[in-house]
């Protein structure tokens, strides 16, 4: 796929320290519980609440840091699981994609929080490209 780099909208946060590793790029991220200015952010999956974007910045361990999150358009994610092209796509195991199916199995919240689409296909630990267009879906 042709390179994503610069075709999204991105705001800076603060990196929680799930996020101060080397494997934290191109993963889901949601806000924590301690906000601040910018905001905190750390790893999303199936049982966090609100997915805001994808992290875009490559961290390492040590201080804190600030990093840029893509809120739409697109991206390349890593997948947590099979994604096939076309499929619609939330924050799973370890901050990575997979498909709405395999969410919606999840029973702990009333709502899903879609991402976007998967652009590409790929297996447990690829990256992949995906369009993001966050939205709800009520269960």
């Amino acid at each position: 796929m042709a390179a994503l780099t610069g075709h999204h909208t991105s705001h800076n946060f603060l990196a929680g320290t799930t996020l101060l590793t080397t494997t934290s790029q191109f993963r889901c991220v949601a806000l924590t519980a301690t906000s601040g200015s910018p905001g905190t952010v750390g790893l999303a999956n199936t049982t966090t609440g609100v997915v805001i974007g994808i992290n875009q910045t490559y961290l390492t361990a040590g201080a804190s840091a600030v990093c840029q999150v893509a809120t739409h358009g697109f991206s390349k994610a890593i997948c947590a699981a099979s994604v096939t092209a076309g499929d619609v796509i939330v924050a799973g195991v370890g901050g990575g994609v997979e498909t709405f199916a395999a969410a919606a199995a999840v029973t702990t919240t009333a709502f899903v929080f879609i991402l976007g689409r998967a652009l590409e296909t790929g297996s447990t630990n690829t990256n992949i490209g995906v369009f993001i267009q966050p939205q709800f879906i009520e269960r």
